[in-house]
């Protein structure tokens, strides 16, 4: 049995916080809200401002993100990223998104020492995530894995070239829709001075509510869809989660989920959902919450203490809520164990 991927986000919590008395002059006292479905997920804008200022904001918002999503889906053969696959073996020229999210990419997987790759389009097309699922045999991900390994993709990135070895294959999945939440959210804070963006498990806000109160954003229990292990709480910043309940099969009792182990070509153990909060760009977010997943509790700890800006919240396998990094007066309602 397949399951499709949950929405990270209570969309309700947001509804439910809506209480703006004391708002600043000029300023709507009710955000402007408009949804869409794209990303795979229902992607949520709210911002502040006249009606007619936001709605345009909103706007412009929602087409630099189908901009991204066009782009950067594996699964169209016309767009960008894929036109880059079909041609390895030699330079191939991209547009200027992908080769700034190509740039990111291998950025975020020299940050992570490689837990979060790229390039395992290979081994994840073997999983049927996307299609009719099934766990490959040991010989298929070797020849896989062997098609596979960030430090192997070289880059011009004046000329915005990049050459793929022949059979290799780049997915940006990982940090595409914190790069979509990322672009729409600068769109935003150019023109309102409060926002909230929201694509599913990426979450990017500004400038708190117009009464000086933060957003407040649910992490989603791992196990009960609708429900909440705890509340994070920001005026600018963001939150990504990634976790082993959003895209997965199980097979003969075991959960087979999308969040590959570039060493093994298998999906990663030992947590249930990890999200990464802090003071960084929506892109960087994505990509960390994916790479902590793989490290695990024990390394992404003591990731985020070489890293102050940022704080972790831990799901691990035996169902425990494990925290670490900054997360002081970001987080309420917090529970321990699920």
């Amino acid at each position: 049995m397949r399951f499709p991927a949950v929405a990270a986000l209570a969309l309700g919590l947001f509804a439910a916080s809506l209480s703006l008395a004391g708002c600043r002059a000029g300023y709507a006292t009710e955000p402007y809200v408009s949804e869409r479905v794209m990303l795979g997920t229902k992607v949520t804008i709210r911002a502040y401002g006249d009606a007619g200022r936001a709605e345009a904001a909103v706007e412009g918002a929602f087409n630099r993100m189908r901009d991204v999503e066009k782009q950067t889906n594996n699964y169209s053969s016309r767009s960008a990223i894929s036109q880059v696959n079909d041609r390895t073996g030699g330079w191939r020229r991209t547009p200027p998104l992908i080769g700034r999210a190509i740039r990111e990419a291998l950025g975020g997987a020299r940050l992570s020492d490689g837990a979060y790759d790229p390039t395992l389009w290979p081994v994840w097309r073997l999983w049927g995530f996307s299609g009719e699922e099934r766990v490959p045999r040991s010989a298929e991900l070797e020849r896989a894995l062997s098609l596979t390994g960030w430090r192997k993709v070289k880059m011009r990135y004046e000329a915005r070239q990049v050459f793929l070895d022949e059979g290799m294959g780049l997915d940006l999945s990982g940090m595409a829709k914190g790069m979509a939440v990322e672009s729409a959210a600068d769109h935003l804070a150019g023109r309102l001075r409060h926002g909230l963006v929201t694509a599913g498990s990426t979450t990017a806000v500004f400038g708190g509510k117009p009464d000086g109160s933060p957003w407040r954003i649910g992490i989603e229990h791992p196990r009960k869809p609708g429900e909440l292990i705890g509340i994070v709480k920001m005026k600018k910043g963001t939150m990504s989660t990634s976790g082993d309940y959003q895209t997965y099969f199980i097979r003969d009792g075991v959960r087979y989920h999308h969040i590959v182990d570039p060493k093994t070509g298998t999906p990663a153990r030992g947590t249930m959902s990890a999200t990464v909060v802090g003071e960084i760009d929506a892109t960087t977010s994505d990509m960390l919450s994916t790479g902590l997943f793989v490290m695990g509790f024990e390394k992404a700890k003591r990731f985020v203490e070489r890293h102050p800006r940022l704080g972790i919240v831990f799901v691990t396998a035996d169902g425990r809520v494990r925290t670490a990094g900054n997360l002081r007066g970001k987080v309420a309602s917090l529970k321990t164990k699920i």
